[in-house]
């Protein structure tokens, strides 16, 4: 790949943004890079830094991307454990008035916290598909499972096969029993 295209990944922090984000996007563009093109982004990286990421960083040295990444996340990381993250999902429910929008990004963020967990984290890199698609699975079950019943019933009866399909079913579920609740009220309303 190109160098110039893979420094279009590289954005500069300083230490006030999520670190997560901007750590998957380095991530991507040293996978991405060739062996050769590795040490000339991983300076660029570096140049990248501002503020408090930059001045917590001066003071040490970093022979590759595997330390900065590390020395990063230790600093500058939620530190939330992977357990921990993972209760967090298990523990989802739709509340009674909250839309299915609101609760599907609740889920959608405790999965990609997950996913960046297991993304940086220190698994070989052959268990790495599996881990991922095994945190997939579970997302769409407890989405699933914390739908109110009248959508979860109805979600769960299509089989949706990822969490992307079930939030939309979700959705249009949840639209179609708003306006049929509207029409009711509205024809109760108009009978004397």
């Amino acid at each position: 790949m190109d160098i110039n295209a893979l420094l279009k990944f590289i954005k500069p922090y300083d230490a006030v943004e999520k670190i997560l984000t901007l750590l998957l996007l380095n991530a991507l563009a040293m996978d991405l890079a060739s062996d050769v093109q590795k040490p000339m982004l991983f300076k660029y990286i570096i140049n990248s830094l501002e503020g408090k990421a930059a001045t917590t960083c001066a003071i040490k040295e970093f022979n590759d991307w595997s330390q900065l990444k590390e020395f990063l996340k230790t600093q500058f990381s939620e530190h939330k454990h992977y357990t921990h993250l993972l209760t967090e999902l298990q523990e989802s429910k739709q509340g009674v008035n909250e839309p299915v929008s609101q609760f599907s990004l609740r889920v959608e963020t405790s999965l990609f916290n997950l996913l960046t967990e297991i993304s940086l984290g220190n698994y070989p890199q052959k268990e790495i598909p599996g881990r991922i698609a095994s945190t997939e699975d579970l997302a769409l079950h407890h989405f699933l499972m914390g739908l109110l019943p009248r959508l979860s019933n109805l979600v769960r009866a299509r089989n949706p096969k990822s969490l992307n399909s079930a939030v939309n079913l979700a959705m249009s579920e949840e639209k179609i029993q708003n306006s049929q609740f509207a029409k009711r009220n509205k024809s109760k309303s108009a009978s004397p």
